[in-house]
């Protein structure tokens, strides 16, 4: 028992420190869960809640979509992306969270452009 506890000890003690700081390590474009696509002093905001596997989240996007682009780059939409992953269960292989992660990932190493761009493309 003692052995257990001084391998614990001993790897908490040698494990890297995970509590720096939060604001650098987050993505510009990123707050409260969200991911924010155009101007921060855009007139409109539009909140989008949508699992990337979502049908009804897809005919959504396609009826508005090229507006919606549209007002972002004209500076008068910003888009508060709230991607949830609710349809895992309807999958055999975690479809929904897998493809919820992907622009996530894009996001960490890329930027939020690339986050739209992929986003839009699933």
């Amino acid at each position: 028992m003692i052995v257990v506890l001084l391998g614990v000890g001993y790897w908490v003690q040698s494990s890297p420190d995970t509590t720096g700081d939060v604001a650098a390590a987050t993505p510009s474009g990123v707050s409260d869960y969200s991911v924010f696509v155009g101007a921060e002093d855009a007139v409109t905001v539009v909140t989008v809640y949508e699992d990337l596997q979502c049908l009804v989240c897809q005919a959504f996007e396609q009826a508005v979509g090229e507006g919606v682009d549209a007002g972002i780059e004209s500076g008068d939409v910003r888009v508060e992306y709230r991607l949830v992953s609710f349809l895992d269960d309807a999958s055999t292989n975690e479809y929904s969270s897998r493809d919820l992660n992907a622009p996530l990932v894009t996001l960490d190493t890329a930027d939020v452009n690339a986050f739209k761009e992929l986003h839009d493309a699933l």
